[in-house]
């Protein structure tokens, strides 16, 4: 290996860390705004356990075509699900 090979190795690893803690980061942050809309939903709005659903998949079939979603939470008002 040259020196140049050298260097080039040692910026893809140091992209490669700042990649990786860019996508950590982005993962805490909604981890974050996951908590804070369970808290308001609860404390400021007065929904009840429940009332709201967490983390559901759910499939979508536009035409022929399947597709797979998810929402973080689904909310019951007078029994309909928001």
């Amino acid at each position: 290996m040259t020196a140049a090979d050298d260097q080039l190795a040692s910026r893809e690893a140091k992209i490669r860390d700042i990649l990786e803690q860019e996508l950590q980061d982005g993962e805490d942050l909604a981890n974050d705004a996951r908590k804070m809309i369970g808290y308001l939903l609860r404390e400021k709005k007065g929904f009840g356990p429940e009332d709201v659903r967490k983390g559901l998949a759910f499939e979508v079939t536009l035409g022929q075509e399947i597709f797979w979603s998810s929402a973080d939470f689904l909310v019951s008002v007078n029994g309909r699900m928001a």
